[in-house]
């Protein structure tokens, strides 16, 4: 199960764009710093490297290519020049690689139009309903496994729970 990235990228790209609007760009940039080392790179890219290496890769690729696509993203403006190149390198490869320039431009020109910019609207309403749908059952969960080891820890280590005497 990958979807715990999607929801914690999600919440920290919320998070990033409110504090861009307050013009706290260090905290901005702080938080989604800490996002891309401690969580995908500690956590997420740890996890999928047996899926990746494996015949069926299933969605952990997409998955994998959706964090670091929309990671490549929210760096942009502290480090355009770096993320420019890994887009180079990376998602425009991709694209150049399974869509011919036609297909490219009428995407474009379709997603540009009254249209596709009330589509791509009702999508933003739908993930963000999602995604904070999902938040509301992983805070839940996140706040239940918290107390359990709380509790364990209490147990294990009574003199850190209680003070030292």
């Amino acid at each position: 199960e990958e979807r715990w990235i999607l929801s914690r990228l999600h919440e920290v790209a919320v998070r990033v764009d409110e504090l861009l609007e307050e013009y706290r760009f260090s905290d901005a940039y702080g938080q989604l710093y800490a996002f891309a080392w401690s969580e995908v790179f500690d956590w997420f890219l740890e996890l999928a490297k047996r899926p990746l290496r494996s015949d069926d890769r299933g969605s952990v690729a997409a998955t994998l290519g959706v964090v670091l696509r929309d990671l490549l993203k929210l760096f942009h403006p502290v480090i355009p020049f770096l993320t420019e190149e890994l887009w180079q390198e990376t998602v425009a490869q991709v694209y150049a690689e399974n869509f011919t320039a036609t297909e490219l431009k009428e995407t474009v020109d379709f997603y540009t139009s009254p249209t596709g910019r009330k589509i791509l609207g009702l999508q933003r309403s739908l993930d963000s309903a999602v995604g904070d749908a999902m938040e509301a059952e992983l805070e839940q969960h996140s706040d239940d496994f918290a107390a359990r080891v709380d509790a364990a820890m209490a147990e294990s280590f009574p003199e850190l729970a209680g003070g030292r005497s």
